[in-house]
């Protein structure tokens, strides 16, 4: 049916070709946990939930909704929502999509609807106006909801709920890290994936628990380490105030362990896996952020577009020349500390990483985080 290499990534697989309706089902899962393939212990087996979704041929793409919300103020708050509808039926409907804004109270207090005939799939663009947002923070992390119903006729066919957060956030070189305007200093751990003696699989009050323990020492930032962390962890983030560096990988193409993740890069890179934005390959979301001003070293390039703070600026100055990292500059570079303080060669003119986060560029805004 299929495969993935990567534990750690959400991923899915349509079966339904492969069902037998009518009649018992067997969904068997083979897994290879190899040895040294991690510089910690990550467990083996599946880590993660496992969810049978059963959908209408016609409803909302599997991670298919984006939203944004690129004005704020006190009087309003401008949510941006694309929506992509999967018609998996013999011909063309007439779609209907209500998508309906609910506040943290659970309150209506927003709504929008739209009509598009669709084959195969659609996307939808609203723009939906929100009176006096109540501001997403550290503090008071208030999340609103976004209901997306799909009618076909005056039929519902499916629901599906998004949760988001008015906020704003900003990096300045002399000041630091504001999120709605306001100086906060970012107080942050690195946490792997496992739950102490309870294994790597994931807990959703152990986590919540976890997270506790850490907002108790004061904190106030998780660095997933070094992979993409469990949903159930990014929910609770959300709800409890606490902002997050997502990783990707712990290795791109160098290696650290005899079976790492190095090995599957490149066979992967370009993988047909969507993300949340409806993106089809790790290349399209590279292209996206930057553009298709780099003809070499594609599947690297991503490092900067991805949170990969530890590796993103070795391995991006590793395959491109100085005057191309230039036009990249437009946002807040990352490194490893001790990297820069051992003064790594990351480039062919033999240059360190300091001189690129200090030398090169000292008008734009740095982070180090580790």
């Amino acid at each position: 049916m299929g495969e993935w290499p990567y534990g750690y990534s959400s991923f899915r697989f349509d079966i339904t070709d492969y069902i037998e309706f009518g009649q018992e089902n067997l969904l068997a899962v083979r897994l290879e946990t190899k040895g040294l393939s991690s510089r910690w212990y990550p467990g083996a087996g599946i880590y993660r939930d496992v969810r049978l979704v059963i959908t209408e041929p016609v409803h909302v793409a599997h991670w298919g909704t984006y939203i944004t919300t690129p004005e704020i103020d006190k009087s309003a708050g401008l949510v941006n929502i694309e929506t992509i509808i999967e018609n998996h039926g013999t011909g063309s409907d007439k779609v209907k999509l209500v998508t309906e804004i609910m506040d943290p109270a659970g309150k209506l207090v927003a709504s929008s609807s739209a009509n598009e005939k669709i084959s195969a799939k659609g996307v939808f663009t609203q723009r939906i106006r929100v009176p006096e947002p109540a501001l997403w923070s550290i503090e008071t992390p208030h999340l609103y909801k976004a209901v997306s119903k799909v009618y076909v006729g005056k039929a519902l066919k499916d629901i599906y709920e998004t949760t988001f957060g008015f906020r704003t956030i900003r990096f300045d070189k002399d000041h630091g890290f504001f999120l709605n305007g306001n100086h906060v200093d970012i107080k942050g751990v690195n946490l792997h994936h496992t739950l102490g003696p309870l294994g790597a699989e994931s807990n959703f009050r152990a986590t919540e628990r976890q997270l506790e323990i850490m907002q108790e020492m004061g904190c106030n930032a998780i660095r997933s380490a070094h992979n993409p962390p469990s949903v159930e962890l990014l929910d609770l983030c959300d709800r409890m105030g606490l902002l997050v560096i997502d990783e990707s990988f712990d290795e791109w193409k160098v290696p650290k362990v005899e079976n790492g993740y190095n090995k599957l890069f490149d066979e992967w890179a370009e993988s047909t896996e969507p993300d949340a934005r409806g993106k089809s390959t790790w290349a399209d979301m590279q292209r996206e952020a930057f553009g298709d001003t780099v003809e070499t070293g594609e599947s690297l390039l991503l490092a900067c577009a991805l949170p990969e703070p530890d590796r993103i600026v070795p391995l991006c100055f590793q395959v491109l020349e100085a005057e191309q990292i230039d036009s990249f500059q437009d946002r807040p570079a990352s490194g490893s500390q001790n990297e820069i303080r051992q003064g790594v060669e990351i480039d062919s003119f033999g240059r360190p990483v300091a001189y690129y986060l200090f030398g090169a560029h000292p008008n734009d805004p740095h982070a180090t985080t580790s």
